[in-house]
């Protein structure tokens, strides 16, 4: 079987997705067949006829510039979601004093109006993408083979246009860089052509098979530093910046989901958690997804108990945190968790330690959290004195 560490930059477009780690997840034991299979060639010439198609389209879709239009040395990748790209203006362009340019990753019309690529050009990079497709699933098993066609049928055009977009601007703007908060494709297509390609986190890092190969990485977690570093063999991996807090008060802040139902977070056990704490004379601060201001179950929560919301959708997690410097955080299954527990604060989990969102990240949610679930105890251990609270620190820390 393939290692996911011998996969070529070129080709990691092919392996990337959950849909692949949970293939090799339940088949652990999968191997190459030594000959090669005969549906291969079929299906790679299928895939050829469809990729011609779908790469005609994106041609067309083109504006014919009599040259190209200003493209600003830094790029960022836009999803539909808008907070996804937040980190970058956090900590790469605070005061949006370098010149960018934000493109839609999933929106057509957005990446073929920044350069007109020749259709000669296309059908080069198809080819080639092709030619990488078949070295690499031709001795696969059928099952895994079949997947990776799958993915390829709706992939291989858009990552083909990618590729020779990032291509030609590589070559008229060498010092381009691309930051990017998740989508594989076109981060892998601007690593495939040499753009520098900055991956800003937004969420936990999930396990992976193959990711692009990012030139520079910006993550929460230790744990997450490492496994990049041993997958892109270098070291230019960093943390987002978070200093401890120090005089913590005696409150705890509660993030809600982008729903009023999120990850495995159960209305009671949210209702449970702030009768457990206004009893222990805890202040009650809860901060609203940006998605889900007007959450209905807050509006039922300020009608029973003395609460303070905040509702800024600009003001982050980390943000929030520093600025309310709670004694616990309460969440989903969130980064501000980890926030949680580098700026010194006890972080409490309401989705339930069974939940997929728990066990499918590379941080070990399931160790860097107390779960309302199962650790009542524990949480109330922490609230007796300054003592016990350390103490109970140093176990989510360290366990």
């Amino acid at each position: 079987m393939i290692k996911k560490g011998d996969i070529h930059r070129k080709d990691r477009w092919i392996f990337c997705g959950f849909d692949v780690v949970n293939f090799l997840q339940k088949n652990p034991e999968i191997k190459n067949h030594k000959r090669i299979l005969l549906r291969a060639y079929p299906g790679i010439a299928l895939l050829f006829i469809y990729g011609i198609l779908r790469v005609s389209h994106l041609y067309l879709m083109q504006k014919k510039y009599d040259g190209d239009p200003e493209v600003h040395n830094h790029l960022v990748l836009e999803t539909d979601e808008s907070h996804m790209h937040q980190n970058y203006f956090k900590f790469c362009n605070p005061d949006k004093s370098i010149p960018f340019t934000m493109i839609k990753a999933f929106d057509n019309s957005s990446y073929t109006a920044i350069s007109w690529i020749s259709l000669s050009e296309l059908m080069k990079a198809l080819v080639g993408n092709l030619k990488g497709f078949k070295k690499n699933v031709e001795y696969l098993p059928p099952a895994f083979f079949n997947l990776l066609f799958r993915k390829a049928v709706s992939s291989i055009a858009v990552y083909t246009y990618w590729f020779a977009l990032f291509s030609k601007i590589n070559i008229s703007r060498p010092s381009t860089k691309l930051f990017s908060s998740g989508p594989y494709i076109p981060g892998c297509a601007a690593a495939a052509a040499g753009i520098e390609t900055i991956y800003i986190a937004h969420g936990f890092i999930q396990n992976f098979f193959a990711n692009p190969a990012y030139s520079s990485v910006m993550v929460y977690s230790d744990e997450e530093c490492l496994e990049y570093q041993r997958y892109l063999g270098h070291k230019q991996i960093t943390l987002f910046p978070i200093s401890e807090i120090k005089d913590l008060n005696q409150s705890i802040l509660i993030f809600l989901s982008n729903t009023d139902i999120g990850a495995g977070m159960e209305t009671e056990d949210l209702l449970e958690l702030v009768k457990f704490f206004q009893k222990r004379k805890y202040k009650i601060i809860i901060k609203t997804h940006p998605y889900n201001s007007e959450s209905k179950i807050l509006q039922q929560l300020s009608k029973i108990y003395d609460i303070e919301m905040n509702s800024d959708k600009l003001l982050t997690g980390f943000q929030a945190i520093q600025r309310y410097k709670p004694k616990f955080t309460a969440s989903w299954a969130s980064t501000t968790a980890c926030e949680s527990l580098r700026s010194g604060v006890i972080p409490i989990s309401l989705t339930k330690i069974t939940h997929i969102a728990i066990h499918g990240s590379v941080y070990p949610q399931d160790k860097r959290n107390f779960y309302w679930d199962t650790e009542k105890n524990e949480i109330e251990q922490a609230t007796i004195d300054r003592e016990n609270y350390i103490a109970s620190l140093k176990l989510v820390r360290f366990r």
